[in-house]
């Protein structure tokens, strides 16, 4: 199980590394020398869409091979690390979002134009970064710190907002292979993020978080910006790592047996006597002693007067009819 786990993230990272080998040749050989207009489908672009394609297609595959029943609602649980190490990344992490957060509030971005809108996407991106600490110290102490909600939070508001950042940029530009990568990376990003989110919050998905994370890793990879460090491509290495390092402890802590919640057997309380300065608690009353038989030194059949003795026996004989009755009562008449 942690062998398949393993592989599945390597191979995702693989397919960024290789997308983004095939991008950047697109980005440099798509336009005609002669009149600078991009080519209609070179063979580099269907490349590029293919690797999308089959990107798409293993996430799906990877994603599939777990069971949706698997997983707890809980980031603790599910998301627990038995290593230190991804609490180091968290670190690393963090560090890189305060400067590239401190860069976009001094500078901007190079696709923003706006200081206001680049200062909302420096405090959330400062945000992402401590949200990520907290939650990977809330996985090594496998114990819930109460922040796991808010904390997840902070990095799916990132992403979004950076998300309509770059397509409010880009909307207006005639060559979509320019940017059309990046959207679609960062779509699968926030919504990976989201699906990782639902386990702080009781919702838990496992291979909703599974494909997208893994999809977001290799669309993220491929359109990656490379050269002079800048707050995008800080940005675009914190994206994918924060997926990565949390999409690999979903599948390595799948396979474990959930721990078992104790259930507390409620204990029956004694009513509650409340004891007053001065004043004794009431003792029970006690039980009406049973009233003394009367005796009459009668023996038992004469109690009730020999009325009981004097009653006819029953018998099993028939009771005599009216008419009988009334036919002997008239032949005695006649006489």
């Amino acid at each position: 199980m942690k062998v398949k786990a393993v592989l599945f993230s390597v191979i995702a990272l693989i397919l960024g590394a290789i997308g983004s080998v095939l991008h950047r040749l697109q980005l440099n050989t798509i336009y005609d020398e002669s009149t600078g207009l991009a080519l209609r489908w070179p063979p580099v672009s269907i490349a590029v869409a293919a690797l999308c394609v089959a990107a798409a297609l293993l996430a799906l595959i990877f994603a599939l091979s777990y069971s949706r029943r698997s997983a707890a609602p809980l980031w603790h649980v599910t998301l627990a690390s038995r290593t230190p190490l991804p609490l180091l990344l968290s670190v690393l992490g963090f560090a890189a979002m305060l400067y590239a957060a401190w860069n976009c509030w001094n500078w901007g971005l190079d696709y923003a134009g706006s200081t206001l809108l680049d200062r909302i996407l420096a405090v959330l991106a400062a945000l992402a970064g401590l949200g990520w600490l907290i939650l990977s110290i809330s996985s090594l102490r496998k114990k819930s710190c109460g922040l796991e909600a808010l904390s997840s939070l902070f990095v799916v508001l990132f992403l979004c907002f950076w998300l309509v950042l770059s397509y409010k940029a880009h909307s207006s530009d005639p060559t979509k292979v320019k940017y059309i990568y990046d959207l679609l990376g960062l779509c699968a990003a926030a919504v990976g993020s989201y699906y990782l989110a639902g386990f702080a919050f009781g919702r838990a998905r496992p291979r909703g978080s599974i494909f997208f994370s893994l999809l977001a890793v290799s669309l993220c990879g491929m359109t990656m910006p490379l050269g002079p460090l800048s707050p995008t491509m800080i940005f675009s290495a914190f994206t994918i790592l924060f997926l990565f390092v949390n999409v690999l402890l979903v599948m390595l802590n799948l396979s474990r047996p959930q721990p078992e919640e104790p259930v507390e057997e409620a204990e029956e309380e004694a009513p509650y006597e409340a004891e007053l300065p001065g004043v004794a608690l009431s003792e029970p009353e006690p039980e009406p002693e049973p009233e003394p038989e009367l005796d009459l030194g009668l023996p038992e059949e004469d109690l009730t007067g020999g009325l009981l003795r004097d009653l006819p026996e029953e018998t099993d004989e028939a009771a005599p009819d009216l008419d009988d009755i009334l036919n002997e009562f008239r032949e005695k008449k006649d006489e």
